[in-house]
């Protein structure tokens, strides 16, 4: 994965230990004025970039990383921000026990970090959890809040997955033009990635290419898996194609499916993808909403299948065991958290970047459509091209 252009690494981490060491114990700089310099540092840097921000969340660890958070809440509460800040432990030991005293005693309150809290209304949230000395998974709740915070993006994320998702669709559009009849699954699978980086995107393996096809189903005597290996086998007049497709711009992730047809679609073939895209459309125009439960979200995605006029055969994996998931996360990763999930208690919020896709089986093909989103304040905006229906391969 390409890295991030705001990643500049400096120093491992054995260096940065032996310079604080170094301060410390040749220099004679306490470690409680190495932690001051941190925070003021840090406070500095939110200044420059969030200019505007008033009200800001600080997360603190049990070490001397959640040291440096406490000594950036004092600063911000003695620059008149709104600090809101919590502890994942009611106690702290050294300097970052004498950090807290000074948030403590410049008026700030500490509230213990829940679970099932939520994140608060905060125009920054800063983590200040863990530094160099976590050498293990965080515990459950810690990668609970983890999660929350990687899954609401800001404007600058959101415009780097906007761009993804941009050379994305430029891609597939001129990858599906240049298919025809009697291409394999690894002609198409070429032809999209070099489109793709055409377009704009990072040489492979920055893209994700996934494909199905009729064709694979022929050879094959069964249905082909999704996510089964790409095969060798020739496209025919009337087989349908769907391709999986992502890019990385910024080191964040846009990805979704689209769909064609080897010459002219018969009816049903049509019929099935309209419906397909017709759920995928309703749930976001309808249901994508901030403050709307994921189960909600489900039930009414099945709502979408069943007036199109499907039965509970095509989801009935959403309601019950594997409980699969209508959207999931994008970001750093292609599928990240949030995944909306009928059984999950979580509420969609503001700033959640999803991948909203939905599935129907029938004539041994899975159609798919896929739109990706960001969730608003008053509803979601469409990140991606509409999914416009079957694209039409050259048949001859």
């Amino acid at each position: 994965m390409t890295p991030s252009p705001h990643s500049h690494e400096l120093y491992s981490v054995d260096q940065v230990r032996a310079l604080d060491r170094r301060a410390i114990d040749a220099l004679g700089i306490p470690g409680i004025e190495l932690m001051r310099r941190a925070a003021a540092a840090a406070f500095a840097s939110l200044q420059r970039h969030w200019p505007r921000a008033r009200r800001i969340a600080v997360y603190c660890g049990p070490g001397n990383n959640g040291g440096d958070g406490f000594l950036l809440g004092a600063l911000a509460l003695q620059a008149g921000y709104q600090v809101m800040l919590f502890a994942l432990s009611g106690e702290s030991r050294g300097d970052a026990a004498a950090a807290r005293g000074r948030f403590e005693e410049a008026g700030g309150q500490i509230q213990p970090w829940s679970a099932v809290t939520g994140l608060p209304v905060a125009d920054v949230h800063v983590d200040a959890l863990y530094g160099t000395g976590l050498a293990r998974a965080p515990e459950p709740a810690v990668a609970d809040l983890l999660w929350r915070l990687r899954s609401i993006k800001s404007d600058a994320e959101v415009a780097y997955i906007a761009e993804a998702d941009r050379i994305n669709g430029e891609g597939l559009r001129a990858g599906f033009g240049a298919m025809r009849a009697g291409d394999t699954e690894v002609d198409a699978s070429r032809k999209v990635g070099a489109a793709l980086v055409e377009a704009g995107a990072y040489r492979p393996p920055y893209a994700q290419i996934n494909l199905v096809s009729h064709a694979k189903h022929r050879a094959l005597g069964h249905r082909s898996r999704m996510l089964g290996p790409i095969a060798d086998y020739a496209l025919a007049p009337g087989d349908l194609l769907f391709v999986d497709a992502g890019v990385v711009v910024g080191a964040y992730w846009g990805e979704f499916n689209r769909m064609a047809v080897v010459g002219e679609p018969s009816d049903e073939q049509r019929r099935h993808h309209d419906a397909i895209r017709e759920v995928v459309a309703r749930s976001v125009d309808e249901a994508l909403k901030p403050g709307v439960g994921f189960r909600r979200v489900i039930e009414q995605m099945a709502g979408f299948y069943r007036d199109c006029g499907y039965g509970e055969e095509q989801f009935s994996n959403y309601l019950g065991p594997p409980f699969m998931h209508l959207c999931h996360g994008l970001g750093l990763a292609s599928s990240e958290p949030p995944f909306v999930r009928f059984d999950s208690d979580a509420v969609l919020e503001p700033g959640m970047v999803l991948s909203c896709e939905a599935y129907l089986r029938a004539d041994s093909m899975t159609y798919g459509s896929e739109e990706d989103v960001v969730i608003t304040r008053d509803g979601c905006r469409v990140l991606s091209d509409r999914d416009p229906g079957l694209y039409v391969l050259e048949a001859a």
